[in-house]
């Protein structure tokens, strides 16, 4: 397991913009000079699916690249990656080494480490790559599917680094803001729905048998409540769907800037 990381810890992003040698070696002297923990990457325009650990220069770096395999333009193939200090490389390591992918836009991968009590601490990195407004809906449906198996892969006891800082800087809350909006979005509307339509029924409907051994990871109920939660309304259906009855007063209150 790696030793316990600082108090505070600095995760950088940055579009480069087609990753080179030279450019790899930059960030690597940033790091040490700013201390940074992880630098999350986007638009690495590289189509090398791989994990690279190395000692360029004495530097025990590693690099976890995601990307299209086949280039689409003459820039590249998109691609987004994660780099790794040294002291991160330990919690990698002790976390068992892995790299998570969810499509080519998305790559993530966890760090152990102990807390000041000893115990164990567990962190989970992400680096995402959006399509932009213009793409192909079926683009957009699938970057968000796969964000939202990003989301639920993240473990309950486990720290979610975001770039909150960045984004406030470009004014664009973290992402699990517009993932819990779009979730209650369409749980309100089914809710307004008639019983008589069929996703209304599925909403609250319970099978009188009981359940085999086992069950899927992650529901759209537990997802909902996972939303819900997150925004500081209540789980009870009887509550929630009462107040998502007014469109507009539903849409307000989950979109509200506390939430």
């Amino acid at each position: 397991m790696g030793s316990r990381p600082r108090e505070s810890v600095s995760v950088d992003t940055q579009n480069v913009r087609g990753l080179s040698e030279t450019k790899l070696e930059e960030m690597m002297l940033h790091m040490e000079e700013v201390g940074s923990l992880a630098v999350c990457m986007q638009e690495t325009w590289s189509a090398n699916n791989s994990v690279w650990t190395g000692a360029a220069e004495n530097k025990d770096h590693v690099l976890l690249l995601q990307g299209l395999e086949t280039p689409v333009c003459k820039r590249g193939s998109q691609g987004v990656a994660i780099l790794l200090s040294p002291e991160a490389k330990k919690g990698w390591v002790a976390a068992g080494s892995k790299k998570l992918t969810f499509g080519h836009r998305i790559v993530a991968t966890r760090l152990l480490f102990k807390d000041d009590r000893g115990k164990p601490l567990l962190i989970f990195i992400a680096s995402a790559y959006a399509p932009i407004g213009a793409a192909p809906a079926e683009d957009r449906g699938a970057f968000f599917d796969n964000l939202q198996r990003c989301i639920e892969a993240c473990p309950s006891t486990a720290v979610f680094i975001r770039t909150d800082d960045v984004l406030a800087r470009l004014n664009i809350k973290p992402f699990t803001y517009y993932y819990h909006n779009r979730i209650l979005g369409w749980g309100g509307h089914v809710a307004r729905m008639d019983m008589s339509r069929l996703p209304r029924m599925f909403l609250t409907a319970w099978v009188n048998h009981r359940r085999p051994v086992g069950c899927p990871q992650m529901t759209f109920g537990r997802t909902l409540n996972k939303a819900l939660a997150a925004k500081g309304i209540p789980k009870a259906f009887s509550e929630w769907s009462v107040l998502a009855q007014d469109r507009d007063e539903w849409t307000d209150l989950f979109r509200s800037p506390s939430n």
